[in-house]
């Protein structure tokens, strides 16, 4: 039997929707011509919040997530990342126990994103909410998620912590190296595939093992004056790619 936090999602239907949250990035729930705070105020009546409780959490959510100068500007008036922080906060209203976000920083500039992700991460330390992503932005899902499970056509492919991912199925690793002087040109060894080479710059990728990191190191060290070394994993997307 499947069980959400500890209820039957088909029978006990009505009590589950008082314990999650749900974002979706291309799905507003916020009335577009009323303020946050109209929205708020009525999901804060929808979930049966009471009165003083919901003043008292809307002033930590409004402080934590600073949208102080926002809540009273109609939602139309907000700026798109404005706007997923006020998402954010009216599904946090009720406390609930897990979170789903379907895109939540789809359509957001960089640093709007940032600031998202860390404060749902945020959200996850301190009140010890689970979150569920879904995200083509791979960039969420190394920020946000510890597990990840990759699935294709109803199959999953993988089902694990991100950290063990990157280490058990990278293939290659990216070097750069940047030598104080090259008297002589750079001679790699056999497994070394040279990507770029200018002046006393030199940018090549190994395949990923132990014994070439070693080789490849006792190579730079002994035979060569080094000014500057950077050891490179593939982007996650890379990784994931693997598996289809």
């Amino acid at each position: 039997m499947i069980s959400v936090v500890g209820l039957n999602p088909t029978r006990n239907r009505k009590k589950l929707v008082y314990r999650i949250g749900a974002v979706f990035g291309q799905i507003s729930r916020l009335w577009y011509h009323l303020t946050p705070r109209d929205t708020f105020e009525l999901f804060g009546k929808m979930f049966d919040v009471p009165s003083d409780t919901l003043e008292e959490r809307l002033k930590y959510l409004i402080g934590k997530f600073e949208i102080e100068d926002l809540i009273d500007k109609q939602v139309r008036k907000l700026s798109l990342g404005q706007r997923m922080r006020c998402e954010v906060v009216a599904s946090l209203i009720h406390s609930p126990q897990i979170i789903f976000l379907d895109e939540p920083t789809i359509g957001l500039d960089m640093i709007a994103k940032q600031r998202l992700r860390d404060i749902i991460n945020e959200v996850n330390k301190i009140e010890n909410t689970t979150i569920f992503l879904t995200s083509h932005d791979l960039g969420d899902v190394e920020n946000i998620c510890k597990r990840i499970v990759i699935i294709n056509h109803g199959k999953i492919l993988y089902d694990g912590n991100i950290k063990e991912l990157r280490r058990n199925y990278i293939k290659v690793k990216k070097i750069r190296v940047k030598f104080e002087s090259l008297d002589d040109a750079f001679k790699p060894f056999d497994f070394m595939k040279i990507l770029k080479q200018k002046g006393t710059f030199v940018e090549f990728e190994i395949p990923n093992s132990k014994e070439n990191l070693e080789k490849t190191f006792e190579l730079l060290t002994d035979g060569y004056n080094v000014e500057d070394i950077t050891i490179e994993d593939p982007p996650i997307e890379d990784i994931i790619k693997e598996f289809y």
